[in-house]
């Protein structure tokens, strides 16, 4: 289980995976200069609900802290694609659940 930090203060967790690909599109729209809200909601395991709106902006300080080994798994471009299109919404970025990778398209015998 990694964990986001915001502003040095808000800790929120989520699992590598989901935490990799949120991480690769709030960079590349911060990189555009693109500020969004990010919305989140969390069930701890033992512990109380925790749910919230930030605003993300190049004047955010924000860490990436990751639990799991430190080669990177391949990013589902799928799953980036739907995130990007999240921070468009007037909810702003909201970690939707992983959707599946089409399978490849069968190659041609010559």
């Amino acid at each position: 289980m990694g964990a986001m930090v915001y502003e040095g203060a808000l800790v929120l967790e989520f699992e590598d995976r989901l935490l990799r690909h949120l991480e690769h599109v709030m960079v590349t729209r911060l990189r555009r200069n693109e500020p969004f809200a990010f919305k989140w909601e969390q069930k701890p395991s033992g512990g109380e609900e925790s749910h919230g709106t930030v605003w993300v902006s190049t004047a955010t300080s924000l860490q990436f802290r990751y639990a799991g080994p430190r080669r990177v798994e391949k990013l589902n471009r799928h799953w980036i694609e739907a995130l990007i299109q999240s921070t468009y919404q007037p909810v702003g970025l909201v970690a939707v659940p992983e959707p599946a990778e089409p399978p490849a398209a069968p190659r041609r015998r010559e």
